[in-house]
């Protein structure tokens, strides 16, 4: 289960047809967002460019360790379009990355959000918690 600003989730994952898949559900099991793992190639050229160009802004360097396309809109839209019976048209589209970004003082890996044009909409960089489990 995971708690973000706008409340608890369960989030599924699964993989079908060598894609890595993500269902994102409130707590009544309605679904919040689809995202389906991605390759940079995937992502249109302009949107690519928009991505990039913010990236070199606040990276000195920067690595990209996952991508996400996130669907979010009517929780039928979205599992018509899983099911493979329509396109994304009536989803609103949108970019999840893992960046690592190195600047002059420090690494850090960061979650960063980019609408379908490449505009950043949210950043949160990720905290990893001490474990108190031995780890090998």
């Amino acid at each position: 289960m995971a708690i973000a600003a706008y409340g608890k989730s369960v989030e599924a994952k699964f993989k079908k047809h060598k894609t890595r898949y993500s269902i994102e559900f409130d707590t009544t099991g309605l679904i919040q967002d689809a995202e389906l793992e991605v390759n940079w190639i995937d992502i249109t050229p302009f949107t690519k460019a928009a991505i990039s160009a913010q990236l070199e802004d606040m990276c000195t360097k920067y690595k990209t360790k996952k991508i996400q396309i996130q669907y979010t809109g009517s929780e039928s839209n979205i599992l018509t379009y899983l099911s493979g019976q329509a396109e994304a048209k009536n989803l609103t589209t949108r970019y999840e990355l893992v960046v690592k970004c190195k600047n002059i003082k420090d690494v850090k890996l960061f979650e960063y959000l980019f609408s379908d044009k490449g505009i950043l909409l949210e950043s949160s960089e990720i905290v990893f918690k001490n474990s108190s489990n031995l780890e090998y």
